[in-house]
């Protein structure tokens, strides 16, 4: 008996090593180091999609994330022969967007300015930038109204942190003015019970004008096969708000 199922296990081990072989490698490549994308334990929006399109192929793809910043990403793009699928992001991201095979909007999204209730802000107008603190991220830039002129001339001043959740606490916390994050991060950060800051009177956010995105994904290095499976997949995919989770990866209707 133990040396028919050594054998049985030894005959699915054997099985699935010669399955996950065969599968074909897709890279899944992101910059969006933040949640809803990626969460601080792993989990998030791309984690799920990646689950999500293997599980669809049936073991014939094999979809690996990497979550790397900005800079490499583009680098990546230019070296590897892999196939890459790159999600959540815009032609508009891209100066050369028409090398890349583009496929339809998974979401819809905006930049959010955050401030304390009471707090008057004015990014087109630098006077009333003057004496604030800013929170940003690390290598992000906020291209909004006079506000990185105002950084650059010492009107405000910058706190880098590692992620919007940080800033989005410091400004509960008093520690900067403000910050500007994308409204999905926000619903995100809405959605979670942060035990510091229970009590404490939240932030209002203001969409700013003129941000609207629709998140869509691209592909590069796709042969016809994976690019219709993918087109087919993920075309049909939509993310919606919720509550727990804050976003759900629905079924087009």
């Amino acid at each position: 008996m133990l040396v028919w199922l050594r054998c049985v296990v030894l005959w699915m081990l054997a099985t699935w090593t010669m399955a996950a072989a065969a599968a074909e490698k897709v890279l899944v490549l992101t910059y969006y180091d933040f949640p809803p994308f990626v969460e601080a334990n792993g989990d998030g929006l791309s984690k799920q999609l990646c689950t999500l399109l293997e599980n669809a192929s049936g073991g014939r793809y094999q979809f690996e994330l990497q979550v790397v910043p900005r800079l490499r990403f583009d680098a990546m793009l230019e070296r590897t022969g892999t196939p890459i699928l790159a999600p959540w992001v815009a032609p508009e991201f891209f100066p050369n967007a028409a090398r890349y095979r583009w496929g339809r909007a998974l979401m819809d999204d905006n930049a959010v300015m955050l401030a304390m209730p009471g707090k008057a802000v004015e990014l087109e107008q630098m006077e009333s930038l003057r004496g604030l603190r800013f929170g940003g991220v690390l290598g992000h830039h906020y291209p909004f109204g006079a506000l990185e002129n105002a950084i650059k001339q010492g009107y405000v001043s910058r706190a880098d942190n590692a992620s919007p959740e940080q800033n989005y606490q410091n400004l509960v916390l008093g520690r900067i003015d403000m910050t500007i994050m994308a409204e999905s991060t926000l619903h995100y950060l809405t959605q979670r019970d942060f035990a510091a800051l229970r009590g404490k009177t939240l932030p209002t956010g203001t969409t700013l004008v003129s941000t609207a995105v629709h998140r869509s994904y691209f592909t590069l290095n796709a042969d016809g096969a994976l690019a219709d499976f993918l087109a087919r997949e993920m075309d049909g995919l939509r993310i919606v708000k919720g509550e727990k989770p804050a976003w759900l990866i629905t079924t087009k209707k």
